[in-house]
């Protein structure tokens, strides 16, 4: 995760650190889904939840009836395939780091001052998985995270790959 602080009392900050990502997705329909996702940087700077929609461009499943007795079936969709997405969610991130303050009339010790905050904000992801089967996937996911606290700002860039299973 390329990880940015900004505040006014505080000198910018820019990091790289490696992040561990979790996600659970609930299909709401053959396209739109419900996510739940848990980010954690592995220097615990940084660490925090969202919780939002994702659109699918391709449709995992497909609904249809029978044309006997009418019954709705649900039948999975052709696989290999691409399957591209993009999502928008609303998350809150705890930030603990030491920050260098912008007031240059204090000594080089002085300045440097331990931030905790919890962050509130959102999470814009585009992703693209491939299909291998009915219930497996290789998903690459970029995330773009932007939160807010009362005087600092974190700008947070980071890309996810691995593997997905749906049941």
């Amino acid at each position: 995760m390329a990880l940015s602080a900004y505040g006014a009392s505080y000198l910018p900050y820019a990091k790289n650190v490696p992040v561990m990502s979790a996600s659970l997705e609930a299909r709401m329909t053959t396209r739109w889904s419900l996510a739940l996702r848990t980010q954690a940087a592995a220097d615990q700077s940084v660490s925090g939840f969202t919780i939002g929609g994702v659109y699918h461009f391709r449709a995992h499943e497909s609904l249809s009836t029978t044309a006997t007795s009418g019954y709705a079936r649900a039948q999975t969709t052709v696989t290999p395939h691409w399957q591209p997405t993009v999502g928008f969610a609303i998350g809150r991130w705890g930030f603990a780091q030491t920050l260098r303050l912008s007031a240059p009339n204090l000594s080089d010790k002085l300045r440097d001052v331990p931030v905790k905050a919890s962050l509130y904000g959102a999470q814009v992801s585009a992703g693209i998985a491939r299909t291998f089967g009915p219930r497996w996937s290789v998903e690459a996911t970029y995330f773009f995270t932007y939160g807010v606290a009362t005087g600092l700002t974190l700008v947070g860039q980071s890309a996810t790959v691995g593997p997905s299973y749906w049941f």
